[in-house]
């Protein structure tokens, strides 16, 4: 059995978000052991700055947990 863990961004260059929070949330529900969290930025700046540091809490925290 696997942990997953899916993380949300928005790309500018596509007028919104990749993918709809609506759609993460519910394919964050459809797996066991899955943890939804929400990154501010887009899919380049989620890896920098202040998105990197919530990328990092979320990922710490969900590895914590399982």
């Amino acid at each position: 059995i696997f942990d997953d863990f899916i993380l949300r961004f928005r790309d500018p260059r596509r007028f919104g978000a990749v993918m709809e929070e609506i759609w993460a949330r519910a394919t964050a529900k459809a797996f066991p052991n899955c943890r939804y969290a929400h990154v501010p930025g887009n899919h380049l700046t989620m890896v920098f700055g202040e998105g990197a540091a919530v990328v990092g809490r979320e990922i710490t925290a969900f590895a914590q947990a399982t």
